[in-house]
């Protein structure tokens, strides 16, 4: 358990203890997808009995929150269900505005929840033609990685997919130089380098991608990280835009302190900065930073670290930042989050239902009532 947070409302315990998992076998309606060959692509046939993928009904999941005993009814539901059933978007790991792999989580979501193995299939599908996307070279090939791999990781683990081929790329992608920018070229170094969006959404893909492979050594390295964001004990290099008045004192890349006016505490100061100006922040790209920080916190949080309650709640400082400063909800991508804030920390945020999100989405359906 969490201990309390000073000064701030008590984490309410999210409402996914692991249960048993009633099965609401739901028609899917969508084509089982063709092998190239022509052949028939099954469950058997994509996960192999020696692949390591847990056998069904599985404890879900590894990764993010329960599924089970979420409701299979209601317009959150429907949601999710829409989305899995619907035809998706091309994978592109070279396209920093990709959403494939969130519209695959959806059907391995769909998966999890009732058991039903075209769903499996569909997500299954989708995660093996991603993989042969990404290009060596591609412009802001970091940034649109990062973006994305950890939607496809979060996939295949719902999905119950862990063939070795798979496996092998997650672990590789991880330090794989990749070029397509001058500073940031591979994911991990972009992860500890900077505190900016770009580092951000690399940290959310790369504790995906560890956690998933069982890495602690890294995962350690990746929690190290994220505590440095709030405490200072990381040291990230300044972007050519940042402005030094967004901090109070010294450099942190989410503010501890309270100064400025608005408040300037909880700003992640990097993305903060993009507005040219330290009064009113860039709401664009803090919204894109509350994005990839929830999910950081979420998957650390399962792997046993106090994510949420680190640096007296640094993900509920900058929560609070967005909602002070106006920047709160006004960028699709990051409706997702406001469910996952409220159901950690209690608050009571507005909170929009939308399934834009990068790499997670679903979260009314998954932290709602």
């Amino acid at each position: 358990m969490i201990p309390e947070l000073p000064g701030r409302a008590r984490r309410r315990p999210i409402r996914f203890a692991v249960s048993a998992l009633v099965f609401s076998l739901l028609g899917c309606g969508d084509e089982i997808p063709m092998a190239p060959s022509g052949a028939r692509l099954t469950p058997s046939s994509l996960v192999s009995a020696d692949s390591g993928a847990p056998s069904w009904p599985a404890a879900f999941p590894y990764l993010g929150p329960e599924v089970a005993g979420r409701p299979v009814s209601g317009r959150p539901w429907d949601a999710v269900l829409k989305v899995a059933k619907a035809t998706w978007a091309t994978p592109d790991l070279c396209n920093k505005d990709n959403k494939a792999d969130a519209q695959a989580l959806a059907a391995a979501l769909v998966y999890a929840r009732t058991g039903d193995t075209a769903y499996q299939v569909k997500a299954i599908t989708a995660i093996r033609a991603a993989m042969a996307t990404q290009r060596d070279g591609c412009s802001s090939a970091v940034l649109a990685l990062g973006r994305q791999l950890g939607g496809w990781v979060l996939a295949a683990d719902y999905a119950g997919y862990r063939d070795s081929t798979f496996v092998q790329w997650v672990g590789q992608i991880r330090t794989r130089e990749i070029g397509g920018h001058g500073r940031w070229h591979q994911l991990r170094f972009t992860a500890g380098n900077s505190a900016n969006n770009w580092g951000i959404w690399a940290l959310a893909s790369t504790i995906a991608a560890d956690r998933y492979l069982g890495d602690t050594t890294a995962l350690a390295e990746d929690w190290a990280i994220f505590k440095g964001y709030g405490d200072g004990t990381h040291s990230f290099q300044p972007t050519t835009e940042y402005l030094p008045g967004w901090n109070c004192t010294t450099y942190f890349a989410i503010e501890p302190g309270h100064c400025g006016s608005p408040d300037h505490n909880g700003a992640p100061v990097e993305d903060a900065s993009r507005s040219g100006n330290t009064t009113t922040p860039h709401a664009g790209y803090v919204n894109e930073a509350l994005s990839g920080l929830v999910i950081q916190a979420m998957l650390l949080d399962r792997a046993g670290m106090p994510a949420w309650s680190v640096n007296a709640g640094q993900l509920h400082l900058v929560a609070d930042f967005l909602v002070r400063t106006g920047s709160w909800n006004t960028q699709s991508v990051a409706y997702f989050a406001g469910w996952m804030i409220n159901a950690v920390y209690g608050t009571a945020y507005p909170a929009k239902a939308g399934n834009g999100g990068r790499m997670f989405a679903y979260t009314d359906w998954l932290y709602g009532p």
